[in-house]
C-alpha cells in the first residue's frame, strides 16, 4: 500500500503485517510510522468489539461457544508483525515508538499492608499424580473425555479397523492405553462425556486426543504454604507516558499514609485523657480528616485504601479500556465486587467479629500464581483456574480460605472449574478439613451470577447474586 493510504480512508479494522520499505528516517517518516503502527494495534476480533478476545471473554462479552471456536487462532491474529528493508531504518522506527510511549515502573510505590506483617497467609499448592489416567480405576475416573457421539463412533470404527501394533507405532502409546481404549469403547458412559458440541470428523486426530487424554496426570493437593511471591502483580504496575506522573505518585503516597491516621487518632485520645481539652481534640480530629484520605481520584482512576486488602493502595479504573496503566482493576464485574464489598463492609466486619482477623487480595490471572487446577476439555489438559479474589479468615484454630470469582457465568467452563475445585477440596459434596500449622483449614469457592435461577441445583451453593456478606456467611457455615 502507498503510505498515503494510512492517512485517510483506511477501511480495514487493522493490518496484521507491516513492511516498511526504505521508510523510517526523517521527521515526516516518523509521523507515518506512528500512524501506521497505530492502525496495526487496533484490534477488533468480533464486530464492534475492540479488545483482545481473551479480555472480552473474561468480561463476559463473548459467548463461550464463539470463544472456544476461535481462541486457538487468535494469538497470531492479535499480533502485529513489523518488517523493514533497512536495518538502520528499523532502529529509527523502534526509537520513534519508544519515544512516544515511555513506561515508568511504579510498583515500588505500593506497599504490603502493615496489618499483614504478623499474619500467616496460606495458599494451596499441588503436585502431579504419580499415575496417569490410564492407570486409574475404570469406575473412579478423575475426568471423562469430552466428545460428541458422532466423533466417538467414528473413532471407534477407526480403532477397530486398525490392529493394536499399528496403533502402538502410529500413536506412540503404551499397551496399557490400548487396553484402556478397548474397555472405554465397551462402557462408553463410564469414560466419555457427551456434553460437547465441537465436531472434528477426523478419526485419526480424535484417537490421538483420546490417547493423550489417558496419558494425563491429574493435579493433587500437596500442602498449604505461606504466601511469598505468589501475588506480585502490583509490583509490575507501569504508568505509560510522563503526563501528570508526579501528581499521580503524590496521590498514591497520600493514600498510603492513611495508615498513620489511626495511630494519630489514638495519640489525640491519649492527650485528651490527660488535659481534657475538647477544642484541641476536635481541631486535631478535623485536621486528620482533611489530611488523610481513604480515596482519591486521578484522571479515570480511583485510588483506594481498604484496610483488609493485602497491599495498599488498590487502584480501579472508571473505564474498562485504559492504555496508560496496567495490572489494575478494570473489569466491570470486579469493580462491582469491590463496590459491593465496601457497601457491606460493616456487615462483613460483624460477620467476622469473632475472628482473630480477616484479609483479602485481588489476584491477577496473568502474573499471580494462586490457582485451582481443573480439566479443560478444549485443550485436553489440566489448566489453571485463577479466581479474581482470595479471602483469608482465622478464628482460633479454624482457618478458612475463600476464592471468589465475580465474573463467573453460568456456562460449562464455570462448571468445569467448580468440578476441579470439588475434586480437590470436597469429599462427597462436603468441604474437606485439612490439618496443618496447628489449624483446621477449609477451602471454599464462590462465583457471581446475575440470575441464580439459571444455575443447576447441584452447583447453586457456589454462586451468589449481589449480597456478598450473605454469601460469605453461607459459605463459612458449610
Amino acid at each position: 500500500m502507498g503510505s498515503r493510504s494510512f492517512y485517510e480512508g483506511w477501511d480495514s479494522n487493522r493490518p496484521n503485517l507491516l513492511l516498511f520499505i526504505n521508510i523510517g528516517l526523517g521527521n515526516d517518516a516518523k509521523k507515518f510510522v506512528l500512524q501506521s503502527v497505530g492502525r496495526g494495534v487496533r484490534i477488533e476480533p468480533l464486530p464492534n468489539r475492540r479488545s483482545c478476545i481473551q479480555k472480552l471473554y473474561n468480561s463476559g462479552d463473548v459467548p463461550e461457544k464463539i470463544y472456544n471456536s476461535i481462541i486457538k487462532y487468535t494469538p497470531s491474529l492479535e499480533t502485529l508483525f513489523i518488517f523493514g528493508t533497512n536495518a538502520n531504518n528499523m532502529k529509527e522506527v523502534i526509537t520513534s515508538l519508544q519515544s512516544e510511549q515511555i513506561n515508568q515502573p511504579i510498583g515500588a510505590e505500593f506497599i504490603i499492608n502493615p496489618a499483614v506483617k504478623d499474619k500467616l497467609l496460606l495458599i494451596p499448592i499441588y503436585k502431579d499424580s504419580y499415575k496417569p489416567l490410564a492407570d486409574e480405576n475404570d469406575q473412579e475416573m478423575f475426568q471423562k473425555f469430552f466428545i460428541t457421539i458422532d466423533d466417538l463412533e467414528l473413532s471407534e470404527k477407526y480403532f477397530n479397523y486398525l490392529n493394536d501394533k499399528i496403533i502402538l507405532i502410529k500413536h506412540n502409546c503404551e499397551p496399557k492405553i490400548i487396553e484402556k481404549l478397548k474397555r472405554s469403547f465397551e462402557k462408553k458412559e463410564n469414560f466419555y462425556n457427551f456434553n460437547y458440541e465441537r465436531l472434528f470428523y477426523s478419526p485419526d486426530f480424535i484417537l490421538d486426543r483420546i490417547i493423550n487424554h489417558y496419558r494425563l496426570k491429574k493435579k493433587e493437593f500437596s500442602q498449604f504454604k505461606s504466601l511469598e511471591d505468589e501475588i506480585i502483580h502490583f509490583k509490575k504496575i507501569k504508568y505509560t507516558g510522563q503526563d501528570q506522573i508526579s501528581d499521580f505518585l503524590e496521590k498514591i503516597i497520600q493514600i498510603k499514609q492513611y495508615n498513620e491516621k489511626a495511630e494519630k487518632e489514638q495519640q489525640l485520645e491519649i492527650e485528651f485523657d490527660k488535659d481534657g481539652d475538647k477544642i484541641k481534640y476536635k481541631k486535631g480530629i478535623q485536621k486528620l480528616e482533611q489530611t488523610y484520605k481513604a480515596e482519591s481520584n486521578f484522571k479515570d482512576l480511583k485510588i483506594k485504601y481498604i484496610y483488609n486488602h493485602y497491599y495498599i493502595p488498590l487502584i480501579l479504573s472508571d473505564k474498562e479500556k485504559i492504555n496508560y496503566i496496567n495490572h489494575i482493576i478494570t473489569i466491570p464485574s470486579e469493580k462491582k465486587f469491590i463496590k459491593d464489598l465496601e457497601q457491606n463492609i460493616n456487615n462483613i466486619n460483624v460477620l467476622f467479629s469473632g475472628s482473630d482477623w480477616w484479609l483479602f487480595s485481588k489476584l491477577d490471572e496473568y502474573l499471580d500464581e494462586i490457582y485451582i487446577p481443573y480439566f479443560d476439555p478444549n485443550e485436553n489438559r489440566v489448566s489453571k483456574f485463577k479466581p479474581d479474589f482470595i479471602f483469608w479468615i482465622k478464628k482460633n484454630n479454624e482457618y478458612r480460605i475463600i476464592f471468589i470469582d465475580p465474573k463467573g457465568t453460568e456456562n460449562t467452563s464455570a462448571y468445569r472449574k467448580i468440578d476441579g475445585y470439588k475434586s480437590i477440596f470436597e469429599d462427597h459434596n462436603n468441604t474437606k478439613n485439612f490439618f496443618q500449622n496447628n489449624a483446621n483449614i477449609k477451602v471454599n469457592l464462590l462465583l457471581y451470577t446475575n440470575d441464580l435461577s439459571r444455575v443447576p441445583s447441584q452447583y447453586k451453593k457456589y454462586w451468589f447474586d449481589n449480597n456478598i456478606a450473605l454469601a460469605l456467611k453461607n459459605c463459612i457455615s458449610i
